[in-house]
């Protein structure tokens, strides 16, 4: 369920102009949870409280929402014109 929230969360982010920038939350929190589970794994630990994995998706879902809720600015690099060709060419 939570998941969900976090991608519906990601496309509004990506809808307010944060392009790329709103899956770079969503990419270091998996990352970080990835590896956090790997060293886990790895040393014959189980995971009997997970909080740590929820307090990771609180913090994303937190972020994404500021994304949301301050859209980007637009600058001058955002609005690439159309090459126009001379007519003299």
């Amino acid at each position: 369920m939570i998941l969900i929230l976090e991608i519906i969360l990601t496309i509004n982010a990506w809808n307010k102009g944060w392009r790329w920038w709103a899956l770079l939350p969503v990419a270091i929190v998996f990352g970080v949870a990835y590896i956090i589970g790997a060293v886990i794994g790895a040393s014959g630990g189980t995971i009997e409280n997970p909080l740590s994995f929820i307090i990771f998706d609180i913090l994303l879902i937190i972020v994404q929402i500021a994304l949301i809720c301050m859209p980007k600015k637009i600058s001058v690099s955002d609005n690439v014109k159309p090459h126009i060709c001379s007519e003299n060419a």
